[in-house]
């Protein structure tokens, strides 16, 4: 697995993918021969959890995001590459994340995070491809530095 923290020129090297061996009947799913693990080197704040009405569970990151910024990166790189058609960028970008996770992400906190790229799928009746990744990690910091704080006129109970 090939770990990669997000620059502005991050550097994604091989992307080839490869038909997986089971498939199903909506399309083709690809896996990479390496996979890629996106770290983001600059605090999130805008985020959010939302659940599906499926009841699976995902972390809703603003389409500016670094992470964003390298799916769109990745996706036009393979739409290239290997002639993939992926439908435009929205405002957000949601990532499948765990049960789990989501229970233990805190609200208003800054968050750095690692994001698993692992394949992607072609879908037939679109003809559009997906990437397929998730939320693998993340690391929060307090939103708001107390500690930072000068001023003489500030007063805690």
């Amino acid at each position: 697995m090939k770990v990669i923290y997000l620059t502005n020129d991050s550097d994604f090297g091989n992307l080839n993918l490869r038909p997986m061996k089971s498939q199903n009947n909506y399309g083709v799913m690809f896996a990479m021969d390496e996979k890629i693990e996106l770290v983001s080197t600059e605090y999130i704040t805008d985020y959010f959890v939302f659940k599906s009405e499926k009841g699976k569970m995902f972390l809703c990151l603003d389409g500016s995001s670094q992470i964003a910024k390298a799916f769109n990166q990745i996706s036009g790189r393979l739409s290239l590459e290997q002639d993939f058609k992926f439908k435009p960028a929205k405002p957000k970008l949601y990532l499948r994340m765990s049960d789990e996770q989501a229970q233990n992400l805190p609200k208003n906190m800054k968050l750095h995070i690692s994001v698993h790229l692992y394949g992607v799928f072609h879908q037939n009746s679109t003809d559009f491809t997906f990437l397929q990744a998730e939320l693998s990690g993340f690391k929060t910091s307090p939103l708001v530095d107390f500690d930072s704080i000068v001023s003489n006129n500030v007063v805690f109970p």
